[in-house]
């Protein structure tokens, strides 16, 4: 899960489907969980969900992108946003591991168990567990974003296709922890 830079808070829509041009254009085409590029189907998602939290339903710091499949996983259940990370608030970089199959391996090396928890938590609620052979993997698997050299060389491409310019990237990474 990439961090994402939303920018200025925009306020509240009369319609939260106007937010999505806007996202798109910030963010990419991408689910802003599991990563997928998507040029078509790419929804509005809610944080808080919109039939539990109506005061927030229309409130742009809301908002995210998703798939069908993290969306509909995520569903409507109450959550409690700190007991989670989240890519526009966290540094959800340290959080994962993405495999060359497409598996998503939560990083459980953290000295906070309380973070630990967050992104197990996320990993759950999100369903990026759902590859079947994901709980077969060595959790010493390296990063592909290390492993290109792209957090070391300082380049504005990452492997997903989406540009995040250098202070940005330095901005989201001193994020929670």
């Amino acid at each position: 899960m990439r961090p994402i830079d939303k920018g200025a808070d925009r306020g509240a829509f009369s319609k939260y489907q106007d937010a999505q041009k806007l996202l798109i254009e910030q963010l990419g085409e991408y689910c802003s969980y599991c990563e997928r590029w998507l040029a078509t189907s790419i929804a509005v998602e809610h944080k808080k969900p919109k039939q539990k939290h109506p005061e927030d339903e229309f409130l742009w710091h809301n908002f995210l992108l998703s798939c069908a499949n993290c969306n509909s996983t995520k569903q409507g259940d109450e959550i409690n946003l700190d007991e989670f990370i989240w890519p526009d608030a966290d540094n959800t970089f340290r959080a994962f591991i993405y495999d060359e199959e497409g598996r998503v391996i939560p990083k459980q090396d953290f000295s906070d168990a309380k973070i630990n928890q967050q992104i197990y938590a996320t990993w759950q609620m999100l369903g990026l567990n759902r590859h079947e052979d994901v709980y077969s993997l060595p959790i010493r698997l390296v990063h592909p974003l290390f492993a290109s050299g792209y957090m070391q060389k300082g380049e504005d491409d990452n492997p997903t296709g989406h540009r995040i310019a250098r202070d940005k990237l330095v901005q989201l990474h001193s994020r929670r922890y």
